[in-house]
Protein backbone atom coordinates (compact mmCIF):
# COMPACT_ATOMS: atom_id res chain seq x y z
CA UNK A 1 0.00 0.00 0.00
CA UNK A 2 1.39 3.70 -0.52
CA UNK A 3 2.71 5.70 1.83
CA UNK A 4 -0.77 7.68 1.27
CA UNK A 5 -2.75 4.98 1.54
CA UNK A 6 -1.31 4.09 4.79
CA UNK A 7 -1.67 7.70 6.46
CA UNK A 8 -5.38 7.89 5.61
CA UNK A 9 -5.94 4.38 6.87
CA UNK A 10 -3.99 5.03 10.05
CA UNK A 11 -6.04 8.44 10.00
CA UNK A 12 -9.36 6.79 10.25
CA UNK A 13 -8.06 4.44 12.91
CA UNK A 14 -6.94 7.60 15.22
CA UNK A 15 -10.48 9.02 14.54
CA UNK A 16 -11.93 5.95 15.24
CA UNK A 17 -10.16 5.30 18.62
CA UNK A 18 -10.75 9.14 19.49
CA UNK A 19 -7.52 9.99 19.66
CA UNK A 20 -6.73 13.18 19.76
CA UNK A 21 -4.12 15.39 17.02
CA UNK A 22 -1.42 15.51 20.37
CA UNK A 23 -1.93 11.74 20.94
CA UNK A 24 0.73 9.38 18.81
CA UNK A 25 -1.45 6.53 17.06
CA UNK A 26 1.10 3.81 18.27
CA UNK A 27 0.44 4.59 21.66
CA UNK A 28 -3.36 3.78 21.66
CA UNK A 29 -4.86 0.63 21.39
CA UNK A 30 -5.12 -0.45 17.74
CA UNK A 31 -8.01 -2.21 16.03
CA UNK A 32 -7.47 -6.08 15.20
CA UNK A 33 -5.96 -6.94 12.15
CA UNK A 34 -8.94 -7.85 10.49
CA UNK A 35 -10.67 -4.21 11.22
CA UNK A 36 -7.80 -2.63 10.19
CA UNK A 37 -8.22 -4.53 6.52
CA UNK A 38 -12.01 -4.20 6.43
CA UNK A 39 -11.24 0.31 7.17
CA UNK A 40 -8.99 -0.27 4.24
CA UNK A 41 -11.25 -2.27 1.76
CA UNK A 42 -13.99 0.41 2.70
CA UNK A 43 -12.11 3.85 2.73
CA UNK A 44 -12.85 6.02 -0.39
CA UNK A 45 -9.95 7.18 -2.29
CA UNK A 46 -9.96 10.53 -3.29
CA UNK A 47 -8.27 10.44 -6.39
CA UNK A 48 -7.37 7.76 -9.01
CA UNK A 49 -4.56 5.24 -8.30
CA UNK A 50 -2.74 2.51 -10.30
CA UNK A 51 -4.56 -0.79 -9.48
CA UNK A 52 -1.94 -3.49 -8.66
CA UNK A 53 -1.82 -6.27 -11.33
CA UNK A 54 -2.28 -8.38 -8.15
CA UNK A 55 -5.70 -7.03 -7.29
CA UNK A 56 -6.43 -7.24 -11.05
CA UNK A 57 -5.99 -10.69 -11.56
CA UNK A 58 -7.82 -11.37 -8.19
CA UNK A 59 -11.00 -9.32 -9.49
CA UNK A 60 -10.89 -10.97 -12.76
CA UNK A 61 -10.70 -14.21 -11.49
CA UNK A 62 -13.59 -13.54 -8.86
CA UNK A 63 -15.94 -12.21 -11.97
CA UNK A 64 -14.64 -15.53 -13.91
CA UNK A 65 -16.44 -17.22 -10.93
CA UNK A 66 -20.12 -16.04 -12.33
CA UNK A 67 -21.88 -19.18 -14.67
CA UNK A 68 -22.56 -16.62 -17.03
CA UNK A 69 -19.41 -15.27 -17.64
CA UNK A 70 -17.10 -16.92 -20.71
CA UNK A 71 -13.75 -14.47 -19.65
CA UNK A 72 -13.11 -11.60 -18.40
CA UNK A 73 -10.69 -8.60 -18.40
CA UNK A 74 -9.71 -5.31 -16.50
CA UNK A 75 -7.54 -2.84 -18.00
CA UNK A 76 -6.90 0.80 -16.46
CA UNK A 77 -5.77 3.82 -18.58
CA UNK A 78 -2.88 5.57 -17.56
CA UNK A 79 -3.68 8.35 -15.04
CA UNK A 80 -6.68 9.50 -16.53
CA UNK A 81 -8.81 7.17 -13.65
CA UNK A 82 -10.37 5.25 -16.49
CA UNK A 83 -11.26 1.81 -16.00
CA UNK A 84 -12.14 -0.52 -18.75
CA UNK A 85 -13.90 -4.38 -18.24
CA UNK A 86 -14.81 -6.02 -20.75
CA UNK A 87 -16.59 -9.49 -19.89
CA UNK A 88 -17.42 -12.42 -22.48
CA UNK A 89 -20.44 -14.11 -21.78
CA UNK A 90 -22.21 -17.05 -23.24
CA UNK A 91 -24.38 -17.47 -26.39
CA UNK A 92 -27.80 -16.99 -25.28
CA UNK A 93 -27.22 -14.64 -22.59
CA UNK A 94 -29.99 -11.61 -22.38
CA UNK A 95 -29.13 -8.31 -21.90
CA UNK A 96 -30.80 -7.81 -18.50
CA UNK A 97 -28.52 -10.52 -17.23
CA UNK A 98 -25.20 -8.93 -19.08
CA UNK A 99 -25.86 -5.69 -17.56
CA UNK A 100 -26.17 -7.20 -14.01
CA UNK A 101 -23.17 -9.21 -14.87
CA UNK A 102 -21.45 -5.99 -15.91
CA UNK A 103 -22.61 -4.11 -12.66
CA UNK A 104 -20.98 -6.91 -10.35
CA UNK A 105 -18.19 -6.77 -11.92
CA UNK A 106 -18.18 -2.96 -11.16
CA UNK A 107 -18.71 -3.34 -7.51
CA UNK A 108 -16.29 -6.02 -7.50
CA UNK A 109 -13.37 -3.66 -9.12
CA UNK A 110 -14.51 -0.39 -6.69
CA UNK A 111 -14.26 -3.01 -3.29
CA UNK A 112 -10.94 -4.19 -4.69
CA UNK A 113 -10.00 -1.11 -5.69
CA UNK A 114 -11.23 1.06 -2.05
CA UNK A 115 -13.44 3.16 -4.98
CA UNK A 116 -16.54 3.18 -2.12
CA UNK A 117 -19.30 0.68 -1.73
CA UNK A 118 -22.95 0.82 -1.78
CA UNK A 119 -25.17 -2.35 -1.17
CA UNK A 120 -27.94 -0.28 -2.79
CA UNK A 121 -26.54 1.46 -6.09
CA UNK A 122 -23.42 1.27 -7.16
CA UNK A 123 -22.81 4.64 -5.77
CA UNK A 124 -20.25 8.12 -6.93
CA UNK A 125 -16.64 6.72 -7.22
CA UNK A 126 -13.20 7.86 -8.21
CA UNK A 127 -12.82 6.11 -11.34
CA UNK A 128 -14.67 6.47 -14.59
CA UNK A 129 -15.39 2.69 -15.41
CA UNK A 130 -16.04 1.40 -18.98
CA UNK A 131 -18.14 -1.56 -19.63
CA UNK A 132 -18.98 -4.15 -22.23
CA UNK A 133 -20.36 -7.72 -22.67
CA UNK A 134 -19.55 -9.59 -25.68
CA UNK A 135 -20.52 -13.57 -26.64
CA UNK A 136 -17.52 -15.28 -27.64
CA UNK A 137 -18.14 -14.46 -31.87
CA UNK A 138 -17.78 -11.09 -30.32
CA UNK A 139 -21.48 -9.81 -30.46
CA UNK A 140 -22.05 -7.13 -28.35
CA UNK A 141 -24.27 -7.83 -25.70
CA UNK A 142 -24.45 -4.16 -23.59
CA UNK A 143 -22.37 -1.67 -22.99
CA UNK A 144 -22.58 1.15 -20.16
CA UNK A 145 -20.52 3.77 -18.73
CA UNK A 146 -20.39 4.96 -15.28
CA UNK A 147 -19.10 8.44 -14.62
CA UNK A 148 -17.37 9.39 -11.01
CA UNK A 149 -20.02 11.22 -10.23
CA UNK A 150 -22.97 9.20 -10.96
CA UNK A 151 -24.44 6.53 -8.40
CA UNK A 152 -24.92 4.60 -11.53
CA UNK A 153 -24.32 2.54 -14.53
CA UNK A 154 -25.72 4.46 -17.82
CA UNK A 155 -26.92 1.77 -20.74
Amino acid sequence: MPIAGRVKVCTVIAVLLGCSDSERLDEAETPQSSEREELAIHEHVAEPTPISEFVKELIVARIKDSPEVVDASLTQSGDSGTITLIVIVHPGTDADRARETCEMFVRTVMLYASDGVSDDEIGESVYRYVVSAYTPDETLVVEGVKPPAESGMMW
